[in-house]
C-alpha cells in the first residue's frame, strides 16, 4: 500500500458569489501556512515568513491578486 502525507485545514473557505474574498483568505497568516504546508508535502524547501506576517498586535491582511 502508498504511503502519503495529508494536509487538511478548516480555514479558508471560499463561497461561490462572493465580491471580494473572504478575511480568512486574505489572512497573511493563513496564505503563509497554506503555502508552506503544500511546499512541505511537495518535499521543497519552506517558504519563508513575509515581512508583513501578522503578530499579536494587529492582524494582516492581503488580496490573493497580491501572491506571487
Amino acid at each position: 500500500m502508498a504511503r502519503g502525507q495529508v494536509y487538511n485545514s478548516t480555514y479558508g473557505h471560499y463561497w461561490h458569489g462572493l465580491k471580494q474574498d473572504p478575511a480568512g483568505v486574505r489572512c497573511v497568516a493563513f496564505q503563509t501556512s497554506f503555502i508552506r504546508a503544500t511546499r512541505f508535502l511537495a518535499g521543497l524547501e519552506l517558504h519563508e515568513l513575509p515581512k508583513d506576517f501578522p503578530n499579536v498586535e494587529e492582524v494582516k491582511l492581503r488580496s490573493l491578486s497580491e501572491l506571487n
